[in-house]
């Protein structure tokens, strides 16, 4: 089962996959159920069989900041999850091997919740977040684009082709009003709607 987040009433639910803890860890055992890795062998990170609040997680898990405010986007990678506030900052967990987190520590999980700053970023109010398999794209309500992640084949639309740690911004002509990121097993796209 894949990773699933859903926002109602403001509140993140999330469910699925755990492997690279983009749901947090540890998670409480009455909230996960066990499962078999692609090796045969036992997961050693349950996976959430049922949707559960995101608030209802202790708090080493998800920060009381982040508990406190209302989740109007989210957005999942391959193993990794965005979550966008009504205050407009973007919030990160799971697989950062590429920094796809925006976090720039070379964890190469993060466990908990943590607020993706830097960049240029926290003078921004992100909208909208995207995720790929290694990389992502927050929209900010001025219509900046900033990437994070690996750059394989110039998917972060920076002119460059390697990994940022830290989120830089997207070399572009006008304000998009959406962003998509799309991703397959053997390549990974980028795509924002609007002019670039």
């Amino acid at each position: 089962m894949p990773l699933r987040v859903r926002a109602v009433d403001g509140q993140a639910y999330v469910f699925g996959r755990n492997e690279h803890k983009q749901l947090s860890w540890p998670l409480p055992p009455h909230l996960t159920m066990p499962h078999l890795g692609s090796d045969g062998l036992p997961s050693p990170t349950p996976m959430a069989h049922e949707p559960f609040p995101l608030r209802s997680l202790p708090d080493t898990n998800v920060a009381p900041a982040l508990k406190q405010q209302r989740i109007v986007h989210a957005a999942v990678g391959r193993g990794h999850t965005i979550l966008v506030t009504d205050a407009g900052e973007a919030w990160s967990a799971g697989w950062n091997v590429s920094g796809q987190c925006g976090q720039s520590e070379s964890d190469e999980h993060v466990a908990a919740f943590r607020r993706i700053k830097g960049g240029g970023i926290d003078d921004e109010k992100v909208v909208q977040a995207s995720a790929g398999i290694s990389h992502s794209l927050l929209l900010t309500e001025t219509g900046k684009v900033y990437a994070v992640g690996t750059g394989e084949k110039g998917v972060l639309g920076n002119g460059r082709v390697r990994s940022l740690l830290s989120l830089s911004p997207v070399k572009q002509k006008g304000a998009p009003d959406t962003l998509a990121c799309a991703h397959t097993e053997r390549r990974a796209h980028r795509r924002v709607a609007g002019a670039l």
